[in-house]
């Protein structure tokens, strides 16, 4: 791999490739809203589906071209992350260069280049994973009340991969870089120096650009995954040559119209209205909701089974160590309740979603 090389500038190869790369053909599709527009970009891209991807983004394009460049950063370093480092920071530095997009053919042909390019990546949702697990893991709380006694010295030497505890790592990564900036209710408030945070990574000269080119990700993403990313760095590259390539069982293939099912996610109007039916229509799973939690957290609770049994799975996904022990467990966690009584809710979302699915009650 080979990030940039300045944290300034794309490779000249690269900017090569996007110019005279032809601009796909899109799939004819009707599309209802944006919001299962941008749902159908992201899940598409995660399933290698170009073609859903494409439509999905030029169907938002359209709408305005900035709504494409503020999700393809956030999808990069949310779903590829180290399956195409260089893609994810080259797509983080064109978002910010509309001059220079305008130079490889315009907003369209560079952001279809990206979609594409995402699309055939591997996935690697670790750092999405290690936030699943830090907000809803049972074991998360004891963990993060530890780490948040530290000062920033100590929490910056939990950093390197000695610590052997990725879920402190990633605690401290988090506290470093300041909850005043990335907000979660399961961590303390803290301020924190998202500057210094990856400087502390660029004195590595191999992270240097990524640092640098993270730290701006990070800010305009407004998310954590970039500096989790740098976090992560140095274990990657030691790790990377034992990789496997795993893929998920895609499952959810119906179409409602057009758009495949999977794209009515908890955050679309027809994705909520059928959670919401479904927690209602499937009797065992609606005592185990009952019974399990309390009434405001039904439909959240419908939300994070969706996405762990459909939304979130790829077609190609990085298979090692603590990305598949992550993951495994951010699969199986959910409001800090026990693993065995989340697999058994689980387990009867994903019968009654058998039974009723969404393109006959929905």
């Amino acid at each position: 791999m080979q990030l940039p090389k300045s944290s300034s500038s794309v490779p000249s190869d690269l900017l090569l490739a996007i110019r005279e790369a032809p601009t796909p053909k899109i799939k004819q599709m009707h599309i209802p809203d944006k919001w299962v527009a941008s749902s159908l970009l992201q899940k598409a891209i995660r399933r290698g589906q170009a073609d859903f991807a494409l439509a999905a983004g030029s169907f938002l394009h359209q709408l305005d071209p900035r709504i494409v460049w503020r999700r393809l950063p956030l999808i990069g370093w949310e779903d590829v992350s180290f399956g195409d480092l260089d893609a994810c920071c080259n797509a983080s530095q064109l978002a910010r260069n509309k001059r220079l997009r305008t130079k490889l053919g315009g907003d369209w042909h560079t952001a279809a280049w990206f979609i594409s390019r995402f699309c055939g990546a591997p996935k690697n949702r670790i750092t999405d994973d290690l936030v699943t697990v830090l907000e809803h893991a049972p074991s998360a709380p004891a963990i993060i009340s530890q780490v948040s006694k530290l000062d920033d010295g100590d929490l910056r030497r939990l950093l390197t991969p000695t610590d052997r505890c990725i879920l402190r790592r990633a605690a401290a990564t988090w506290l470093l870089c300041g909850t005043d900036k990335f907000p979660s209710e399961a961590m303390p408030a803290r301020s924190g120096d998202l500057a210094a945070y990856f400087r502390y990574f660029a004195r590595d000269s191999a992270a240097s650009n990524l640092a640098v080119i993270g730290e701006a990700a990070s800010k305009s993403t407004k998310t954590i995954f970039p500096a989790l990313t740098a976090m992560l760095w140095e274990e990657w590259s030691e790790n990377q040559s034992t990789f496997e390539i795993v893929k998920d069982q895609l499952n959810w293939n119906a179409t409602i119209g057009d758009v495949p099912a999977y794209a009515y996610d908890g955050h679309t109007a027809k994705g909520s209205r059928y959670l919401r039916k479904l927690g209602r229509v499937d009797a065992e799973l609606a005592i185990w909701l009952i019974e399990v939690l309390p009434a405001e957290l039904h439909v959240p609770m419908l939300k994070k089974f969706a996405f762990r049994s459909v939304a979130s799975l790829c077609n190609q996904l990085h298979n090692w160590g603590n990305i598949q022990k992550v993951r495994t467990l951010a699969d199986s966690v959910g409001f800090h309740l026990e693993q065995s009584v989340f697999a058994e809710g689980m387990e009867l979302f994903r019968t009654a979603a058998s039974r009723f699915p969404i393109e006959e009650i929905g």
